[in-house]
């Protein structure tokens, strides 16, 4: 996508994270001369229907602001409406990316980020320690150290989009 322009960002601005993404991703884009739009996404954990609203009203006016992309900050509440996303994602012939592989298995075309699974293992292995008395204030924060490249070739098949085959063979899963 050398020629996309304007990405819009969806993201829940409540998700505790999310502050931090959107200043990393205005220093990335800055740099490459590209425009960001942000939408944000105003939901609870668990989405009632009237919520879903709102996250139709963030698609219209994504097309609207004639966005070349989409990034969509990962947390829980995104990751329920992720098939949604995706396919508005498909529909509006949207590239879209995000940061947990789900998100690509769900119908993005690609994800780049922290290999779930081992978060939630480094999360078990912190609780064990609790559980065997060490103090929560005493144990280190660990950062990610296994990250993952998810490619839908499905998705990058509707939208007309070819992979180039260097990043394919990156690529920790691709799904066709």
């Amino acid at each position: 996508m050398p020629n996309a322009r304007r990405i819009a960002i969806l993201a829940r601005p409540q998700h505790p994270g999310e502050h931090l993404e959107r200043q990393v991703s205005e220093e990335v884009v800055r740099k490459l001369g590209i425009e960001l739009v942000y939408f944000p996404y105003a939901s609870a954990s668990f989405l009632p229907v009237r919520e879903l609203g709102e996250l139709d009203k963030a698609f219209t006016a994504i097309v609207q602001d004639r966005c070349d992309a989409l990034v969509v900050f990962p947390d829980s509440a995104m990751f329920e409406v992720s098939e949604r996303v995706a396919k508005f994602a498909t529909e509006a012939k949207l590239p879209s990316v995000s940061g947990w592989a789900p998100f690509a298995q769900n119908g993005l075309l690609l994800t780049y980020g922290p290999n779930i699974r081992e978060l939630y293992r480094s999360l078990a292995h912190y609780v064990d320690r609790i559980l065997r008395g060490a103090k929560p204030a005493d144990l280190p924060v660990e950062l990610p150290t296994k990250f993952e490249l998810v490619i839908n070739l499905k998705t990058a098949k509707t939208l007309g989009l070819a992979v180039p085959p260097a990043l394919l063979a990156r690529a920790d899963e691709v799904i066709e």
